[in-house]
């Protein structure tokens, strides 16, 4: 996945593939040498990123070790009394000295001595937030998505006047700003009818509880609250070729028809997608013997290829990567898109791929509730390049955020009208707290349809700047009733998972004792092997609870906060 701006601080509420990658530490084990499980204590400011384990076993009184403590205390004060030292008098010359014994302290985790944690945990806290103790979390979590397609009968011609460009019935496209000013004005305008008002607004004002929350504190509860955090990154670079594995066992995403001039290799192209685990993930499961890829994304240090650090069981040497006309890896441009498709094209004797996927994301930290305004250009580029670049009968995958606008429905429309089925759907491996989801498409019906011209002629108006409401006729999106029904199921679906999340987020922040660690790592043993995929923290131990190996880190990495939104004429995307 590639971000837009340079990270200054860590955004917790956008997913991060990245966040298990250079900063990664290991938690302390749950069984002491023996084997033997420990009760033990979280306390989320030691300076171990994980977990600071306090043995209960240690505030066990010994009457032995009482009795010598007690002759040890009647020794001493002989011994002071020798000097002078009368019990109730200070000490020194002048009896200017305290007058009692100094208050043993203990150590809290491994924060100071003198230290008061409970202190400093709620001074940290916001005022809608309540130190509290919290109820168990008791929900029986699936290791299966419930998941469905959907199908348009009747395609619209290619040249259909549907297809037309719609502006805006007022200058405020940001579902952010004008809710915040005025909910009812958005909703007369540019939000679909394929969305719970109620549910935009909840998740608005969850979202922004968290706005004055240490990062270290929403971090550690989003840790502990996730019922599918520990699942990681298997053997891979990072978590986002477990989100791949997820996707392609929910859809049979990698299992098309090859045709007979493939020979049996799945050809397929990665976009938008450094540093590269989508691309780890294929080769993994296919081998270059299997598989021959083309890949995406911004050139620079940050964002571009680490083929270097991918999994030896992933070799990928027939692995082609592209910049671009213009070689920065910029999808919004034009020119660099019909580059990609040429490559592409030389490649395959103008079949083009099999599968193209798409990851592309850039920071929003500090405006996360206009996410899926500031990318509607990077996800148009991604679909416009996914259907420039798949061969007739290819599929189809790409990151979205919210799909709450007029326009982000046109595009899913244009989708369903191309492609012979099409799925939307949030993978359990993608975090619930977040409006990350992704759209899968099999079966594109015509190679290059004419549908590209029209989507780069909108490219070209949205990198000046033109406000555009929708793609598509807003009242025939309505009208289709197996889209309408879809899109609204899902989008509620999506909505209410993602409440809950952020709920159980802030109740693990008012409670830092809350955790469902048990719970977390029969999930993950379930997922990994659902997914077919090693499980690299398997338990040595028998029992629920498991010999915790997995990786955890505090920061995501990708996420900073943006200045304005960069005030040039063009983007400067780093997916």
């Amino acid at each position: 996945m590639q971000s837009m701006y340079a990270p200054s601080r860590s955004n917790p509420l956008v997913d991060n593939d990245e966040d298990d990658d250079d900063h990664q530490e290991e938690d302390n084990s749950m069984y002491d040498n023996s084997g033997e499980e420990s009760n033990y204590h979280h306390d989320i400011f030691s300076n171990d990123p994980d977990f600071e384990r306090v043995s209960a076993k240690s505030h066990i009184s010994n009457p032995f070790t009482s009795m010598v403590k007690k002759n040890a205390s009647q020794k001493v004060l002989m011994m002071m009394e020798k000097m002078g030292f009368k019990v109730g008098e200070g000490l020194g010359k002048n009896n200017q000295g305290s007058a009692s014994a100094i208050e043993l302290q203990q150590q809290q985790g491994r924060a100071g001595l003198g230290s008061n944690t409970s202190a400093h945990y709620s001074s940290n806290l916001p005022e809608h937030f309540t130190i509290q103790t919290h109820d168990p979390d008791m929900t029986d979590y699936p290791y299966k998505e419930d998941v469905s397609w959907m199908t348009c009968i009747e395609p619209l011609s290619e040249n259909a006047p549907e297809f037309s460009i719609v502006r805006p019935d007022n200058t405020t496209l940001d579902l952010s700003a004008s809710m915040n000013n005025n909910g009812q004005k958005y909703v007369e305008g540019n939000l679909s009818p394929f969305v719970n008002v109620q549910q935009v607004q909840q998740i608005f004002d969850l979202k922004s509880q968290f706005d004055s929350v240490d990062e270290k504190i929403f971090t550690d509860a989003r840790y502990r609250s996730n019922p599918y955090e520990r699942i990681g990154r298997s053997i891979f670079q990072n978590r986002a070729a477990i989100k791949l594995a997820n996707i392609d066992r929910i859809s049979d995403l990698t299992t098309l028809v090859r045709l007979p001039e493939e020979n049996g290799i799945l050809y397929f192209a990665d976009i938008c997608a450094g540093p590269g685990g989508f691309t780890e993930y294929l080769y993994y499961r296919f081998k270059t013997d299997k598989a021959k890829g083309w890949g995406f994304t911004l050139k620079n240090k940050k964002d571009d290829w680490k083929l270097n650090r991918f999994n030896p069981e992933s070799p990928h040497d027939n692995f082609e990567v592209n910049y671009g006309e213009d070689g920065t890896g910029d999808i919004t441009k034009n020119e660099n898109i019909r580059a990609l498709s040429k490559a592409i094209d030389q490649g395959t004797n103008g079949r083009g791929v099999a599968l193209v996927t798409a990851d592309g994301g850039f920071s929003v930290h500090g405006v996360e509730n206009s996410q899926e305004y500031l990318t509607h250009q990077l996800v148009l580029c991604q679909i416009l390049t996914g259907l420039m670049i798949t061969r007739r009968g290819g599929s189809f995958v790409c990151k979205l955020f919210d799909l709450n606008t007029w326009f982000s429905a046109s595009l899913m429309y244009i989708l369903y009208q191309n492609y012979e089925k099409v799925m939307i759907v949030k993978p359990l491996s993608s975090r619930p707290a977040n409006s990350e989801r992704y759209v899968i498409c099999k079966g594109l019906r015509k190679r290059q349809p004419q549908i590209v011209n029209y989507l780069f002629d909108v490219n070209i108006r949205l990198s000046n700047r033109e406000n555009i409401k929708s793609l598509v006729d807003c009242n025939v999106i309505e009208k289709d009733e197996m889209f309408n029904k879809y899109l609204s199921d899902t989008n509620t679906v999506i909505a209410k998972s993602q409440i809950n999340s952020l709920q159980r987020i802030k109740n693990a922040v008012e409670d830092k004792y809350l955790e469902i660690q048990e719970k977390q790592n029969k999930i993950r043993d379930q997922c990994l092997q659902e997914w077919r995929l090693p499980n690299t923290q398997t338990s040595k131990h028998s029992g629920s609870r498991s010999n915790d190996k997995n990786k955890r880190k505090r920061h995501d990495d990708d996420n900073s906060r943006p200045s304005q939104m960069q005030k040039s004429n063009t983007y400067a995307p780093q997916y």
